[in-house]
């Protein structure tokens, strides 16, 4: 047999709170479902076959999300005009990825990521081999500016010193008048010498959500069982068995 005779306050904080842990978790797992679409979809578009630059910039300017979308580009690289993003290797190792100008045959010059080169060939005239002239083709995904997070610093492009993309700062630094919003992180095509090494893209989305959802929907049942012991401490939750004669 069971008597119970709630508190009406601590019933009441703890139903609110119970439905706010609860709609917590729910909207993790739905986040998680979005996650997973969402990497299902950029890996499909990278395994698509490569459009022209150029149509690229119409779908985004049409308002289409065209990040990791694969592109060529046929044009010259513009070496005197470079800048040097903070960043590691796809192996982790520390260094900068190399954003190089480059003027394709129609159109205003443009923005590549050449890829990775460790601190120590930062330096162009240390890596002369890679800097590649004349008239090329260069294959890579699209990119656009990037975000700087809790813990990413400014860029100071007085000091050179980048830790997200800005096509407009790294434009101004390089003295371009006009920088299209679309960035191409260069495959891993061979360079001579290996360096700047392309390829350097990741294409990972972290998804931690569900490890969330479990977090919220624990709590809620910690509050539960902490609840139900009150009550039963102050004598409100009585549970007795009743013996048959």
């Amino acid at each position: 047999m069971i008597r119970f005779k709630p508190q009406p306050i601590p019933t009441v904080m703890m139903l609110v709170s119970l439905a706010i842990l609860i709609g917590l978790g729910n909207w993790q797992l739905e986040r998680r479902e979005w996650k997973l679409a969402l990497i299902d979809s950029v890996t499909a578009r990278t395994q698509q076959e490569p459009i022209p630059y150029a149509q690229a910039l119409r779908l985004h300017a049409q308002g289409d999300d065209v990040q990791y979308l694969p592109v060529v580009v046929e044009g010259e690289f513009l070496h005197d005009r470079e800048v040097h993003l903070f960043r590691q290797s796809v192996e982790g190792a520390g260094g900068y990825h190399v954003f190089t100008a480059f003027q394709p045959i129609e159109g205003a010059p443009i923005l590549i990521n050449r890829g990775y080169v460790p601190r120590e060939r930062k330096d162009p005239a240390k890596r002369p081999d890679g800097q590649v002239g004349g008239r090329l083709t260069v294959a890579g995904l699209i990119r656009t500016d990037g975000e700087p997070g809790a813990f990413v610093p400014p860029n100071n492009p007085s000091k050179g010193e980048w830790f997200f993309r800005d096509h407009k700062a790294m434009g101004g630094a390089l003295g371009l008048s006009e920088t299209p919003p679309l960035f191409i992180d260069a495959g891993n095509a061979p360079i001579p010498g290996g360096f700047p090494r392309g390829g350097q893209t990741r294409v990972s989305f972290k998804n931690d959500h569900l490890g969330y959802a479990l977090t919220w929907f624990g709590l809620a049942a910690v509050l539960l069982g902490v609840y139900v012991a009150h009550q039963v401490s102050v004598g409100r939750l009585e549970v007795s068995s009743t013996k048959r004669r």
